[in-house]
C-alpha cells in the first residue's frame, strides 16, 4: 500500500490523517507521525500499519491518564475506575498507570502521605478515621498503616484532638442555646469520635477542656 495523502486535521491540528492509496486509513499524532517518517509516496505494509495501530492506542490512553491527573493528584484506583468509564482495555489501562508512575504521577503511599497532612491542617482527624477515609480511595491497607504510623504519633494525636476541643469548647459554651456542662462534654465527645479519635484520647482531652 501506499501513502497518497497527509493532512493536518482540522478540528486537531497536532494530529494528522494518513490516507493509503486514496482512501482515509487512520489518524496520527504528531509523535507518531515522526517516528514513522511517514510521507506521501512512501510504500507502507500490514506490519508497520499494526505497530502504528498500537503505538496510537498507548498514547490515547496516556494522554487520557494525563489529563485525568493534571486536575489533582490520584490514587491507582481512581485512574483505573476513571479509564475504564472510557471503556479502555485492561492491558491499555496498565499501560497508562506504567506511564503515570515513570513520570512519578501515580505513587499511593506519596498520596496517602499529601492527604494526612492537609487533612490534619485543615480539619484534624484521628488514626481511625484518616484510615477509612484513605481505604475508600482504593489505598492498600499495607500503605495506609505504614504512612499513619509515619505521620500520626500518639502525641500528635492527642495534640489535634485537644486542639479541636478547645475550639469546640469555644463554639459550644457561648452558643444561644445555652448548653449545660453535661450538654457540652457530650457534644465535644460525640464530635471528636466522628473525627476518628480514640475514646480515651477523647476523655483525656474533654476533661482538660472542660472546667
Amino acid at each position: 500500500m501506499r501513502i497518497t495523502d497527509i493532512h493536518i486535521q482540522k478540528r486537531n491540528a497536532s494530529r494528522r490523517s494518513v490516507f493509503l492509496n486514496g482512501a482515509f486509513a487512520f489518524g496520527v499524532s504528531e509523535m507518531t507521525y515522526v517516528k514513522y517518517a511517514l510521507f506521501i509516496g512512501e510504500e507502507i505494509d500490514e506490519r508497520t500499519i499494526a505497530a502504528i495501530t498500537q503505538d496510537e492506542a498507548a498514547n490515547d490512553v496516556k494522554n487520557a491518564a494525563l489529563r485525568y491527573r493534571s486536575y489533582r493528584p490520584r490514587t491507582r484506583k481512581e485512574v483505573v475506575d476513571y479509564l475504564r468509564k472510557k471503556e479502555y482495555a485492561d492491558e491499555e489501562i496498565e499501560i497508562g498507570l506504567v506511564f503515570l508512575e515513570k513520570n512519578k504521577l501515580l505513587d499511593d503511599a506519596e498520596f496517602a502521605r499529601m492527604y494526612c497532612r492537609d487533612t490534619q491542617r485543615r480539619k484534624p482527624l484521628g488514626a481511625r478515621a484518616l484510615q477509612q477515609k484513605l481505604m475508600q480511595r482504593g489505598i492498600d491497607r499495607a500503605i495506609i498503616d505504614a504512612v499513619i504510623a509515619e505521620q500520626i504519633t500518639p502525641e500528635s494525636d492527642a495534640e489535634a484532638a485537644l486542639a479541636t476541643a478547645q475550639k469546640l469548647f469555644t463554639r459550644y459554651s457561648t452558643s444561644r442555646k445555652q448548653l449545660d456542662e453535661d450538654a457540652i462534654k457530650q457534644r465535644l465527645y460525640d464530635n471528636l469520635a466522628r473525627r476518628g479519635f480514640s475514646s480515651s484520647v477523647i476523655q483525656t482531652v474533654i476533661r482538660a477542656v472542660c472546667p
